[in-house]
């Protein structure tokens, strides 16, 4: 008995040689967000739900957590929350999830179809609130002498869209589809307009137009369009002269050669027929926009 309070009496030193004491030793004990989420999930095996819960807020914080882990970390929060009644608190949790991997699926091999119904519940509003939506009316009759342009409407809540682009050729020419981006109206952000460059060169006659609109994420991928390649929209263009000079020599070529076009009687019909007439004028200097355009709206 003397030894043993003897040896409780002189407890031996509280740190070895050379080991880090106070909050440096806190932290070099401290987990890891792999950690963290392995010990949550074990918790969570146990049906220690709150104490899993608190793992995986804890593995959050230190932020060392891939895509990958973050997403196990948000799907597990939102099953504890659906299991203690906590709808609200799991569909954030769902949510988050999907921000970091929106086609994620869940395994109805290890999920309980209750879970996998409220799932994907919240992936599909998540989905249709993301939805870009796009709204293009046909041609329409506008002023004489006023050009027109292409327009079209965007609702993009969920900010996927990188560019909305409209793809044009002359029907039964063999070539591709050119494009050109529209850009978005100061005063809407919803509108966007664009203009098709004239691209009859010195012909003459009706032309057929077909083309199409595409929302474009920043991978290329489209969200939405207007149209498409295989059903594309179509509008005429019947493009007479009554008197053409002779172009003046440029050094840009291409449209700057031609704005002289605005010289001749053109008459652009739009896709109900209705015809908008520009009248002839004496040649106006080469403009600054850089030649005949001809545009739809």
């Amino acid at each position: 008995m003397l030894l043993l309070l003897g040896a409780a009496s002189f407890p031996g030193p509280a740190h070895g040689a050379g080991e880090p004491v106070g909050p440096v030793r806190m932290r070099l004990a401290q987990a890891s967000g792999s950690e963290l989420l392995s010990q949550a999930k074990i918790l969570y095996d146990d049906l220690q739900y709150d104490q899993a819960l608190a793992k995986l807020k804890a593995a959050l914080k230190v932020g060392d957590l891939s895509r990958a882990e973050i997403v196990e970390v948000y799907k597990y929060m939102g099953f504890i929350y659906l299991i203690q009644g906590k709808e609200k608190y799991a569909e954030a949790s769902f949510k988050l999830l999907l921000k970091y991997d929106p086609d994620h699926q869940l395994n109805p091999l290890m999920t309980a179809p209750k879970f996998i119904d409220f799932f994907n519940k919240v992936k599909a509003k998540q989905a249709a609130a993301s939805k870009v939506v796009l709204r293009h009316q046909p041609p329409g009759r506008f002023a004489p002498g006023q050009p027109l342009s292409l327009t079209a409407y965007v609702v993009d809540r969920g900010g996927r869209m990188d560019r909305l682009v409209i793809y044009y050729r002359k029907k039964g020419a063999q070539t591709a589809f050119s494009s050109v981006e529209m850009a978005p109206d100061p005063a809407d952000p919803t509108r966007y307009e664009g203009l098709i460059p004239f691209v009859f060169g010195d012909q003459v006659g009706t032309f057929t137009i077909e083309y199409y609109i595409a929302a474009v994420a920043a991978d290329g991928q489209w969200l939405a369009t207007a149209g498409d390649p295989k059903a594309p929209l179509e509008f005429q263009v019947t493009v007479t002269e009554r008197s053409r000079p002779p172009p003046p020599p440029s050094e840009g070529g291409g449209l700057l050669s031609q704005w002289w076009f605005w010289a001749g009687a053109v008459v652009l019909v739009g896709a109900a027929g209705a015809g908008v007439y520009l009248a002839a004028q004496p040649p106006p200097t080469a403009p600054d926009t850089g030649g005949a355009i001809v545009v739809i709206r």
